[in-house]
């Protein structure tokens, strides 16, 4: 990567989503009046992953980004999918006891292993390589 490129008008500017992104279609302006089952509004991973699974189950979506895909916390994290929380795993048990932190973690690999499924499942070009920066 020799340069980041400069996305106008967006908060990616100077950003390793910005430098690394492979796709930057543009897309319109929502102008006119559309009707579905669910209208997710972000584009982020969460509204996309939860796109993405309504579609998987049949109903009719549309994803609402104001900016481009990815363009918040999901883009500035360098695309980052790590175990855990904002609390330390000690803190989550003193708050709601062993079991519930645990499951707590557990949640949070989950999470890991479907963002792999969906990589493959898609044949998703990423560069995805697990670790923790």
């Amino acid at each position: 990567m020799s340069h980041a490129r400069t996305l106008p008008g967006t908060v990616l500017e100077d950003t390793y989503y910005a430098a690394s992104t492979v796709n930057e279609s543009m897309y319109q302006t929502l102008s006119f009046s559309e009707t579905c089952d669910v209208c997710v509004v972000g584009g982020g991973y969460t509204g996309l992953s939860s796109a993405l699974n309504l579609c998987e189950r049949g109903y009719d979506v549309v994803l609402l980004e104001a900016d481009r895909i990815g363009s918040g916390a999901s883009g500035r994290n360098g695309g980052q999918a790590g175990s855990g929380f904002n609390w330390s795993q000690m803190e989550l048990e003193r708050e709601f006891g062993v079991e519930h932190a645990k499951a707590l973690w557990e949640i949070s690999e989950q999470a890991k292993s479907e963002v792999t499924y969906r990589i493959r499942h898609h044949n998703i070009a990423c560069e995805f390589k697990k670790g923790v920066l």
